[in-house]
């Protein structure tokens, strides 16, 4: 799942390997020419795509990939990845559930393999909470200790499930203070990755849990990272509803859809859509502030996974294998062992993913009701109020107060450097309307960013 990242340099003469391509560069001496497909992706917003880095001269390993050099030739062998054409047909419900449930608490009990006691992100939500009741039961309450992050934002606050669940389990909860940590706050103390200008926007919100959990003597840190693509898009639940329970319940569950947005809405999206973009090929979202000849760049490179098309949803596929997320762990490796933090990942469990890859869309979502599958497998273990939860926690209103004009004094004087690099990339007159504070929508808060 790219979990451990490799780079490597290689040509006739010699052939060397790093976890960090800027060590790479400078052990080597190679030149530190970055790649421009490499940066109009990145630019652009959108997923990588290969084994391209930032560094011309330096090539990544593919999550599974495993390379053979030899003196006489090159050679290229994968390692067990998700088979995109599986499909998972049970005879029941409860078989659906129960098998998701063992594979979960496998999940869960593989990334405390040799660990005594761990620190669990907590944020009350069915991402973070079934893995903190798993990881107790695996070492006992008395070893999990719950970090949660706390705001003075409503849409944010998880103050109150956090709390339920911690006192369901049995867990100490600590809280880290987050109030004042907006992205790009306390600028100079910002940490940057030597390899890649990719970063999360909460950084000293990740930065503060790393160092509480060091503080309270853990090495491990788990969090629930990945729910929202492993439980995610199952568009055509309606359909798949029908084959598996009949016309009765698939027609009860589209009426709490009706209910909400009206019946000519619901049909249009909750019918017919999901089957006519499934009649499609998969595209990514390119932003319209992209200049011609990166938007070129990107038309032309290969797709990640090659087999893409073989998925039941293409969406969740995308996402669930997608190179930035397999990167982003591995960085986030780095930021955390300043604090002698290992983070770990469950929900990025091969034989977990596979498995929500593979099974009927109405697993995923019935109506109004999302992730049922794991809803039904936590209602012994977690609090009603959480496995019965509607919303989940927002940082979008947090991110834009960041990102106002007054927040950022010294952004103009960087980003409208002469030298600034985007500028190969991005239409100037987009970031400018950035600066001012002029942010039409999420696309253009993510290029800001």
């Amino acid at each position: 799942m790219g979990r451990r990242y490799l780079s490597y340099f290689l040509d006739a003469e010699r052939f060397a390997a790093s976890s960090s391509e800027a060590e790479l560069v400078a052990a080597q001496g190679l030149s530190a020419t970055l790649h421009s497909l490499r940066l109009a992706e990145f630019y652009s917003c959108v997923e990588p795509s290969g084994r391209a880095s930032f560094f011309e001269a330096i090539s990544a390993l593919l999550p599974g990939e495993v390379l053979f050099v030899r003196a006489e030739d090159v050679g290229r062998h994968w390692l067990a990845r998700p088979k995109l054409a599986e499909r998972t047909r049970l005879g029941s419900w409860e078989e659906y559930v129960e098998g998701f449930a063992e594979l979960l608490r496998r999940a869960v009990e593989r990334s405390l393999k040799g660990v005594d006691k761990a620190a669990v992100w907590l944020s009350g939500g069915l991402d973070s909470s079934p893995i903190a009741a798993f990881a107790a039961q695996k070492l006992g309450a008395a070893a999990i200790d719950a970090l949660c992050w706390r705001i003075d934002d409503p849409e944010g606050d998880e103050s109150s499930f956090a709390g339920e669940v911690a006192n369901r389990l049995g867990l100490r909860l600590f809280w880290v203070d987050c109030h004042d940590a907006t992205p790009y706050s306390d600028l100079s103390n910002w940490p940057v990755h030597p390899s890649t200008p990719e970063q999360t926007a909460y950084r000293h919100f990740h930065q503060r849990s790393y160092a509480t959990a060091a503080g309270l003597g853990h090495k491990f840190v788990l969090n629930g990272l990945g729910g929202d693509m492993l439980y995610g898009h199952g568009d055509r639940w309606f359909w798949s509803l029908l084959a598996a329970e009949g016309m009765g319940k698939a027609i009860d569950r589209l009426r709490t859809v009706a209910r909400r947005d009206g019946w000519v809405r619901t049909i249009r999206r909750e019918l017919a859509g999901p089957l006519l973009r499934g009649a499609g090929r998969s595209r990514e979202f390119v932003p319209e502030w992209l200049l011609p000849a990166s938007r070129a760049r990107l038309e032309l490179r290969p797709s990640w996974p090659e087999d893409l098309d073989m998925a039941s949803r293409r969406q969740q596929a995308r996402r669930l294998l997608s190179l930035s997320d397999a990167a982003w762990i591995s960085q986030e490796a780095w930021y955390a062992a300043s604090f002698g933090i290992e983070p770990r990942t469950p929900l990025r469990d091969l034989d977990l993913v596979q498995f929500m890859l593979s099974v009927p869309d109405h697993l995923l979502r019935q109506g109004t009701e999302t992730r049922p599958i794991l809803r039904s497998s936590m209602l012994e273990s977690l609090p009603p109020a959480v496995v019965h939860r509607t919303g989940k926690a927002g940082f979008g209103s947090v991110l834009l107060r960041g990102l106002e004009p007054q927040n950022l004094p010294w952004a103009p004087a960087l980003l409208l450097d002469p030298e600034a690099l985007w500028r190969e990339h991005v239409e100037e007159a987009a970031v400018r309307r950035w600066l001012t504070g002029d942010l039409s929508g999420s696309s253009d808060a993510l290029g800001l960013l």
